[in-house]
């Protein structure tokens, strides 16, 4: 039985390749999996999928995405509906997964679909389609999914999380062979994903995964993910994205994947992956891995003020252990990127001007990622904002991270948005930026210089909202006009 993917048209993050869906397709047992990214597809929309069906002729096609892909999701599924009834429909993610968290509040956005997969989808997707091929629809069958009835959907039996022991190595090569699908062959030019573990220790307020992976901390066989190196390296991958929530929390299982990866041969590419402040400075030999692979750090510090860290749920760090995180991986030269979260219901200007004027004054150049709090469904941050009453902006087309949705208690949703672009300007264009920039061609570091001189248009890329900001700037201006971010928001969708 075959199986058809569709990736979404819509992507904030074009360079970096989907890990879910090829984990998907690896897990489906006896049936066939092909995927089609509509992002790089040549054609419009709606023929590339017609075109697609028809070749492939699925039993079942999938959909999913993150929230702010949710409305092309839902019409892609209704233009499937209107024109294939007879293929079984199936939708799942993170936006499902938060949406039937919350208790399904709207079942009329999800009518299109007749089965929605809420948590880790391998197992329940695999056993949707042993169903399905044995000409059964009883889907209540399945534990852990919701089945549509008429005009609402029965969720099924709870299902505990799975064993990580059980799950095959991701599909990389089941791209439907159509047009700009041609894309993919140039491998090294993406960024490519990878897990090594699954869950968290913590429950901060606004993250989206205890809703899918609970608090529970996983481990995959190291043998899986060196598989997975492996294929990449053979298919011309050069850059790897570990998208654990925190790849360091087991110390032991780090250090001795780092070293059978060495052994391997697999190192040679370029690494990034998620790590604490916390854990950096309990365990200064993680600096010692990052060093010595050459790995970017990705840091969530949030917050560097005990009432925002604590109004998120992350007691657990300090401004000042962030502090002395940042201190050591600047006398190791290692450079982060560092994420922090505006927009909190307390703050005002100087709060907004905090974290940006905070790090500038540490003598690295540390690269930023200032993303505004958004009440992403599945997460108890959205409860609390919608009872407060500061979300001006149900439309999940804006959940994004990058667009205000939301007001403080003593700014606007625009305001938040100016003072951002504002000091993401003076961040990076300060001397102190430019010179360690200059130090670090003198010292041949030239990856390095170029991911940081890239950074320096971050500015273009949170310019391109939905809010219209003027700068007064005629440089600034002159960038926006020569350089177009590879964003592709829904305004941009070309359908027919």
């Amino acid at each position: 039985m075959k199986v058809l993917f569709l990736l979404s048209p819509v992507r904030e993050l074009p360079q970096v390749l989907e890990l879910a869906i090829p984990t998907l397709v690896g897990n489906l047992g006896p049936h066939e999996g092909v995927m089609l990214d509509l992002y790089y597809s040549d054609k419009p929309v709606f023929k590339a999928v017609r075109e697609a069906v028809e070749t492939v002729r699925p039993q079942i096609i999938a959909l999913g995405g993150m929230s702010c892909q949710f409305s092309v999701t839902r019409r892609i599924a209704e233009f499937l509906r209107t024109n294939y009834p007879s293929i079984l429909l199936v939708a799942g993610g993170w936006h499902v997964s938060g949406c039937l968290a919350d208790g399904l509040e709207n079942p009329g956005s999800f009518l299109p679909f007749d089965v929605l997969i809420y948590g880790e989808g391998e197992h329940r997707l695999r056993e949707v389609c042993d169903l399905v091929a044995a000409g059964d629809r009883d889907f209540s069958k399945v534990p852990g999914i919701a089945f549509r009835q008429g005009e609402t959907f029965q969720r099924t039996a709870e299902r505990g999380l799975q064993e990580l022991s059980t799950l095959a190595v991701p599909s990389r090569q089941a791209y439907y062979k159509e047009g700009g699908q041609r894309f993919f062959k140039r491998r090294a030019y993406f960024i490519h994903c990878v897990e090594t573990t699954r869950g968290c220790l913590y429950n901060c307020s606004f993250c989206c995964s205890p809703a899918i992976y609970g608090s529970k901390l996983r481990t995959f066989p190291i043998e899986r993910t060196l598989a997975d190196l492996t294929q990449l390296r053979e298919l011309g991958a050069r850059h790897i994205l570990f998208t654990d929530e925190n790849m360091t929390n087991d110390l032991e299982h780090f250090q001795k994947l780092w070293l059978e990866i060495e052994q391997a041969r697999v190192h040679q590419m370029h690494f990034a992956l998620y790590t604490s402040t916390r854990q950096l400075v309990r365990h200064p030999e993680i600096i010692d891995v990052l060093e010595r692979f050459g790995i970017i750090p990705l840091i969530g510090i949030e917050s560097f003020t005990k009432a925002k860290l604590a109004y998120f749920n992350k007691q657990w760090i300090s401004g000042d252990t962030n502090l002395e995180a940042l201190e050591l991986l600047r006398k190791r030269r290692v450079y982060p990127l560092v994420s922090f979260i505006l927009g909190s219901p307390e703050d005002q200007v100087d709060d907004l001007r905090l974290p940006f004027r905070t790090l500038a004054s540490i003598d690295l150049n540390v690269m930023i990622s200032p993303a505004v709090l958004t009440p992403f469904p599945g997460t108890r941050l959205r409860k609390q904002v919608l009872e407060e009453g500061l979300v001006e902006d149900l439309e999940y087309d804006h959940y994004n991270g990058i667009t205000p949705v939301l007001r403080t208690r003593y700014l606007s949703r625009k305001e938040v948005s100016r003072l951002r672009n504002e000091e993401l300007v003076r961040y990076y264009f300060r001397p102190r930026y430019l010179k360690n920039l200059a130090r670090e061609v003198w010292r041949r570091r030239l990856p390095l210089v170029l991911i940081q001189f890239l950074q320096m248009f971050t500015p273009i890329y949170y310019l391109n909202s939905d809010f219209s900001v003027r700068l007064d700037r005629r440089w600034l201006r002159l960038l926006l006009k020569l350089i177009r971010t590879p964003t592709k928001r829904i305004d941009q969708v070309s359908w027919k």
